[in-house]
């Protein structure tokens, strides 16, 4: 029974291979083209699908053979492959990867009232899709102006040893060539993203990825940049880009003889309102350098060069930015002024890691500078705050807080507010002397306030006043010798909040 079975299934499917044979040949021979649209290898399905039809219907069923590689203008998902890039890097991928993307350019809605801000051609969604290869390019990746809502996920983008320009970028993303961006925002594309990435400048490139005048760039999760040699990815302008799980070295942490000579910024932030999230810099002189006011870094890291080699986990050259909850892992956050509404909060800081403020010539001013809850550990001697005057004097410091400062094992507190507490017996002169705690030069920066309290510690109740100080040194002074405990609190900010 079994056997009669399978010779009459054997009868069976044989005229009825031949039967559709006959049948997929004729419809190739006379109609490659289906709903409109040319056949495509994936309409196949997977390669083992493919493979699997091929055995059965004979060599002649070969997509390279009778189907026209073209792309399919019904996927919002543009592969690379389809437009002959190589996936293993053997080979050089620019323009493959280059159509791939000019191919997304022209997707979108038909309807002449659909557009983004400022007529951007909204590309509906498209997505250039790398597959998880590994791709050789040798020339700039560009979406030029005016272009929006496309992305570019899932691969690899190196650079070939034949790149050229060097002193550019493996992805560019908005350009000057229709020049320079004029819209009342600023921003001429808005809604585009990467992730999944990772690009490797191979220490030939400059940088990895720039954004110009784009708003609402994002870039990751799961970003990772390599071997750039000026920038890993560089922020020009624009609004609310935003840089989330994402990972920057300008060499790996594993090459221990190149890592404290990096030269390289790990991310550049020279426009408005963008956002740094949950990223790690790992190797490079700067971690993050900020030149323009209203940004957030949020939870960054920074175990690029330590300050002892010279290198800085974040350099803050504006106003009004703030950097919460950013681990300094042996390097210093630098701000520079003129320091206005800056804030620095909730940080930790590892090893001798310290925050720095900088004067700036005639401009060296402080308005509105918060440092609050943040945690100091393991930094020997080494105060929580420090100036560098090479530049110039700090001449003015205004509503400057900075309190509730946690400090284990090394550290010092050298700060604008300090307290001290004496107590005596049978005393008239309770004197306190503040040099060395204080942050500003006192002859420069005087005590804006001082408050004071007593505590008897007999049975007087003798009059006493506060003295004008004198430098550093403030007195209480009783009308008679008296045994008590004075408090004295010296503030060389004129902050209103406290």
């Amino acid at each position: 029974f079994f056997l009669f079975e399978i010779k009459l299934t054997q009868v069976i499917m044989a005229p009825l291979l031949i039967f559709l044979s006959i049948c997929l040949s004729t419809v190739l021979a006379f109609n490659p083209k289906v709903h409109g649209r040319h056949l495509h290898h994936r309409d196949l399905g997977p390669n083992r699908h493919q493979s699997h039809i091929r055995k059965i219907f004979g060599h002649h069923f070969n997509y390279e053979d009778t189907y026209e590689l073209t792309a399919n203008a019904s996927n919002p998902i543009i592969y690379v492959t389809d437009y002959g890039a190589d996936p293993t890097g053997a080979m050089d991928s620019t323009s493959a990867i280059q159509a791939a993307i000019n191919e997304a350019l022209t997707r979108g809605s038909k309807n002449k009232n659909v557009s983004l801000a400022n007529n951007i051609h909204d590309c509906g969604g498209a997505t250039v899709h790398l597959g998880g290869g590994d791709y050789l390019i040798s020339a700039p990746l560009i979406v030029p102006q005016y272009y929006g809502n496309l992305r570019i996920v899932y691969g690899t983008i190196r650079a070939s040893p034949k790149f050229t320009p060097t002193n550019s970028y493996l992805l560019i993303m908005g350009d000057n060539s229709k020049g320079a961006c004029s819209n009342p925002q600023g921003s001429c594309n808005e809604n585009l993203g990467i992730e999944n990435l990772m690009f490797d400048a191979s220490h030939i490139v400059d940088g990895c990825v720039r954004v110009i005048a784009t708003m609402g760039f994002v870039v990751g999760p799961q970003m990772f940049f390599l071997g750039f040699n000026a920038a890993g990815f560089t922020i020009s302008g624009g609004h609310e880009t935003m840089i989330t799980d994402s990972w920057f070295g300008e060499y790996l942490y594993s090459d221990s003889n190149d890592y404290n000579n990096a030269k390289a910024t790990g991310i550049q932030v020279f426009g408005n309102d963008h956002y740094v999230t949950n990223t790690i810099v790992f190797s490079s002189k700067i971690g993050v350098h900020v030149t323009n006011p209203a940004n957030i870094l949020t939870g960054v890291h920074t175990w690029n060069m330590n300050t002892g080699a010279g290198g800085i986990g974040i350099l803050n050259e504006a106003t009004q930015n703030r950097f919460l909850a950013c681990y300094y892992d042996g390097n210093d956050i630098i701000t520079k002024a003129p320091i206005e509404t800056v804030s620095i909060e909730d940080g930790f800081f590892l090893g001798g890691s310290q925050v720095i403020l900088q004067a700036n010539g005639k401009t060296s001013t402080i308005d509105g500078l918060s440092i609050q809850r943040n945690q100091f550990l393991y930094g020997g001697s080494e105060a929580i705050l420090a100036l560098d005057e090479s530049g110039g004097k700090f001449t003015e410091v205004k509503q400057m807080i900075v309190r509730d400062n946690l400090i284990q094992a090394g550290h010092t507190y050298v700060q604008p507010r300090i307290s001290q507490s004496i107590t005596q017996s049978n005393s008239a002169i309770y004197s306190f002397d503040f040099k060395g705690q204080v942050l500003f030069d006192p002859n420069v920066i005087p005590f804006e306030w001082i408050d004071y309290s007593v505590q008897y510690n007999d049975n007087s109740f003798t009059p006493h006043a506060l003295r004008r100080p004198n430098g550093t040194t403030v007195i209480v002074e009783f009308e008679k010798p008296t045994s008590a405990s004075v408090y004295v609190t010296v503030d060389q900010s004129s902050s209103t909040s406290y």
